[in-house]
Protein backbone atom coordinates (compact mmCIF):
# COMPACT_ATOMS: atom_id res chain seq x y z
CA UNK A 1 0.00 0.00 0.00
CA UNK A 2 1.38 3.37 -1.03
CA UNK A 3 0.21 5.92 1.54
CA UNK A 4 0.79 9.70 1.37
CA UNK A 5 3.72 10.98 3.45
CA UNK A 6 4.72 7.50 4.65
CA UNK A 7 6.89 4.53 3.71
CA UNK A 8 5.37 1.62 1.77
CA UNK A 9 2.99 -0.36 3.99
CA UNK A 10 3.16 -4.15 3.70
CA UNK A 11 1.28 -6.99 5.36
CA UNK A 12 -2.33 -7.47 6.34
CA UNK A 13 -1.98 -6.18 9.92
CA UNK A 14 -0.12 -3.03 8.85
CA UNK A 15 -2.67 -2.28 6.10
CA UNK A 16 -5.55 -2.79 8.53
CA UNK A 17 -3.88 -0.31 10.90
CA UNK A 18 -3.59 2.30 8.12
CA UNK A 19 -7.33 1.98 7.43
CA UNK A 20 -8.07 2.22 11.17
CA UNK A 21 -6.13 5.50 11.24
CA UNK A 22 -8.00 6.81 8.18
CA UNK A 23 -11.48 5.86 9.38
CA UNK A 24 -10.86 6.33 13.10
CA UNK A 25 -13.03 4.85 15.83
CA UNK A 26 -16.32 5.49 17.58
CA UNK A 27 -18.89 4.99 14.83
CA UNK A 28 -17.04 6.66 11.95
CA UNK A 29 -17.83 5.34 8.47
CA UNK A 30 -15.96 4.97 5.20
CA UNK A 31 -17.74 5.67 1.91
CA UNK A 32 -16.04 4.32 -1.23
CA UNK A 33 -17.17 5.27 -4.72
CA UNK A 34 -15.76 3.17 -7.57
CA UNK A 35 -15.51 5.31 -10.70
CA UNK A 36 -13.82 2.92 -13.12
CA UNK A 37 -12.91 -0.78 -13.28
CA UNK A 38 -11.10 -2.43 -16.19
CA UNK A 39 -9.85 -6.01 -16.62
CA UNK A 40 -7.18 -7.35 -18.98
CA UNK A 41 -6.58 -11.07 -18.51
CA UNK A 42 -5.01 -11.74 -15.11
CA UNK A 43 -4.86 -8.01 -14.25
CA UNK A 44 -7.44 -5.39 -13.39
CA UNK A 45 -7.46 -1.89 -12.03
CA UNK A 46 -9.96 0.15 -10.06
CA UNK A 47 -10.13 3.94 -9.70
CA UNK A 48 -12.29 5.73 -7.17
CA UNK A 49 -12.84 8.15 -4.31
CA UNK A 50 -13.26 7.70 -0.58
CA UNK A 51 -14.53 9.77 2.34
CA UNK A 52 -14.31 8.98 6.04
CA UNK A 53 -17.14 10.56 8.04
CA UNK A 54 -17.81 11.13 11.73
CA UNK A 55 -21.09 9.93 13.28
CA UNK A 56 -22.51 13.46 12.84
CA UNK A 57 -21.89 13.23 9.05
CA UNK A 58 -18.95 15.64 8.96
CA UNK A 59 -16.01 14.70 6.73
CA UNK A 60 -12.91 13.50 8.59
CA UNK A 61 -10.81 13.04 5.44
CA UNK A 62 -11.22 12.26 1.75
CA UNK A 63 -9.18 11.25 -1.25
CA UNK A 64 -8.87 9.25 -4.43
CA UNK A 65 -7.28 5.87 -5.11
CA UNK A 66 -6.04 3.36 -7.67
CA UNK A 67 -5.92 -0.37 -6.91
CA UNK A 68 -4.23 -2.90 -9.19
CA UNK A 69 -5.64 -6.42 -8.84
CA UNK A 70 -4.02 -9.72 -9.86
CA UNK A 71 -5.93 -12.93 -10.59
CA UNK A 72 -4.66 -15.80 -8.44
CA UNK A 73 -4.30 -19.48 -9.46
CA UNK A 74 -7.44 -20.29 -7.40
CA UNK A 75 -9.45 -17.75 -9.51
CA UNK A 76 -9.69 -15.17 -6.72
CA UNK A 77 -8.51 -11.57 -7.11
CA UNK A 78 -5.83 -10.19 -4.78
CA UNK A 79 -4.67 -6.60 -4.38
CA UNK A 80 -1.28 -6.22 -6.04
CA UNK A 81 -0.84 -2.46 -5.45
CA UNK A 82 -2.97 0.14 -3.68
CA UNK A 83 -2.17 3.86 -3.84
CA UNK A 84 -4.13 6.88 -2.69
CA UNK A 85 -3.79 10.62 -2.24
CA UNK A 86 -5.64 13.05 0.00
CA UNK A 87 -8.12 15.66 -1.12
CA UNK A 88 -8.85 16.43 2.53
CA UNK A 89 -6.11 14.99 4.78
CA UNK A 90 -6.84 13.87 8.32
CA UNK A 91 -5.84 16.43 10.93
CA UNK A 92 -2.17 15.99 11.73
CA UNK A 93 -1.36 14.25 8.42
Amino acid sequence: MLVPNAPIVQGKAAIEEVWRQIVGTGGNTLHIEMLEVEEAGAWAYEVGRFTARAPDGSDLNAGKYVVIWQLQPDDTWKTHRDIFNWDVPPQGA
